[in-house]
């Protein structure tokens, strides 16, 4: 008996080592044959990665800041979450208007410099800002500094995935990609624990925290400049009736992109269904945590790191199925899943009385549960969100396609966090869930339609 368990055992032990190397294996396939080019822009690309992590991690406590330190009311966190969405549906424009400027390195470092370095004005901050007699105003000036933050984001996150696109071969555009967001959610990882232990030290230390991020968002932005994108012939920017007859015709586009790429079509509005229901938990979700809970920022942080660890070792196999699988619509069904699951079980959470305590740590069970399911949600939504529109476009439409689904984010983005408050309001915390995990049930609907009805994207890259 013992001998057939210790050969059970040794079976056991070989198949892994074996699945392993072979995983590692194809992980260096990746790597081989790849031209300098597309080797200088993946170093580029991971370089911009790490320093965009530290910018994320900061990030990830910016809201949690901005209600116990900045005293901010649930309307003003929900319009902190909607000033992130305020430009996104202007991006069809914005990436349009872009692919006209002749000199994009030089442009890119004045958005760095319109939208990074406002971060600097945190410096003159008052330390308690609940005792201040101008804290209404500190409150305008908050959201308006991180409002010129994220008007970059129209431009940056298009020209990125049109840069990547560009240079990066098809068969390992997804796993590159995924390397990247491995590293960028590492460092996001240390930054979030690191920025979160801070705070309970000292809760004004974001005030010198965030003119740091100014600096690294500028650092980080003129990294992509580097990158050796080879520029086609450029046309001018039209001007004066031209300019509006262009906006109109950018419009159309984007229509005839939608409404001509049924799978795309399809893709975007499960996204948008989706997309609101994450929009509105965005707010309620800090709110919830925040009220029900009393979590220390150190445990924000805590919960939000193990998101972060399960997403990172996710990517490579997310990667790799998006690969593979050549169809998103598939994959997003799956991440839609996860994403119901999550919200779910933080209502749970605040349901049943589950916690212990490990040290000084407390652990609320269904909350730890619940983060575990929101790192396998959000490893899969990274890459979906991030190129899965790339996906239905041909290599020189890509910016194109991503400039849509972007524009589509940021309706949904001004809809959700405000209409998250709102429900929050009228049904109270638990209400507001049920309308979440709902939204995401009719996303996980539509996408598993559109998958059997519409078998492939029409649009081969």
């Amino acid at each position: 008996m013992q001998r057939t368990s210790f050969k059970t055992w040794r079976k056991l032990w070989l198949n892994s080592t074996f699945v392993i190397r072979n995983l590692i294996n194809k992980q260096k396939e990746v790597f081989s044959e790849m031209k300098l080019r597309e080797r200088r822009t993946f170093i580029l690309h991971i370089l911009y990665s790490i320093f965009d992590g530290v910018c994320l991690g900061i990030l990830a406590l910016n809201e949690f800041v901005f209600l116990k330190d900045i005293g901010a009311g649930s309307l003003q966190v929900g319009i902190l979450f909607q000033v992130q969405s305020f430009v996104m549906p202007f991006s069809i424009f914005l990436t349009y208007f872009m692919s006209r400027v002749k000199e994009k390195k030089k442009f890119l470092i004045r958005i760095a410099l319109y939208t990074r370095l406002p971060l600097l004005l945190f410096i003159f901050f008052p330390d308690n800002v609940h005792a201040s007699p101008f804290k209404g105003v500190i409150i305008t000036l908050y959201l308006l500094i991180f409002l010129a933050y994220y008007l970059a984001n129209p431009i940056i996150l298009p020209v990125l995935n049109l840069f990547t696109k560009a240079i990066y071969r098809p068969n390992r555009f997804g796993r590159l990609f995924s390397y990247s967001l491995i590293l960028n959610q590492l460092v996001l990882f240390f930054t979030t624990i690191f920025f979160g232990k801070l705070l309970d030290w000292q809760t004004n230390s974001y005030k010198y925290v965030f003119v740091f991020f100014g600096l690294i968002g500028f650092l980080s932005i003129y990294i992509i400049t580097q990158i050796p994108y080879k520029e086609p012939k450029i046309k001018q920017i039209p001007r004066g009736k031209q300019f509006w007859k262009t906006v109109g015709r950018i419009f159309r586009d984007a229509v005839f992109i939608l409404t001509k790429e049924k799978a795309f079509f399809d893709f975007e509005r499960a996204m948008m269904v989706y997309g609101i229901g994450f929009m509105m938990a965005l707010t309620v979700v800090t709110i919830y945590l925040s009220q029900q809970f009393h979590l220390s920022f150190t445990e924000v942080a805590l919960y939000k790191n193990i998101t972060i660890l399960i997403s990172i070792l996710s990517f490579p196999i997310f990667g790799r199925v998006m690969d593979d699988g050549g169809d998103p619509r598939k994959f997003a069904v799956v991440s839609f899943t996860f994403a119901a699951l999550f919200y779910a079980l933080l209502a749970v959470a605040g349901i049943v009385d589950n916690q212990i305590f490990i040290g000084d740590y407390r652990i609320i069970i269904f909350l730890l549960i619940a983060f575990l399911l929101q790192g396998l949600f959000s490893g899969s939504m990274a890459l979906i969100w991030g190129i899965g529109a790339t996906y239905f476009a041909p290599r020189e439409e890509a910016a194109r396609f991503h400039a849509v689904h972007l524009s589509l984010t940021g309706i949904r983005g001004i809809i959700g966090p405000l209409l998250g408050v709102l429900i929050k309001y009228l049904f109270g915390f638990y209400g507001a869930f049920a309308c979440i995990v709902g939204m995401e049930i009719i996303a996980i609907y539509l996408m598993r339609k559109s998958v059997k009805t519409v078998l492939r994207p029409s649009i081969n890259i």
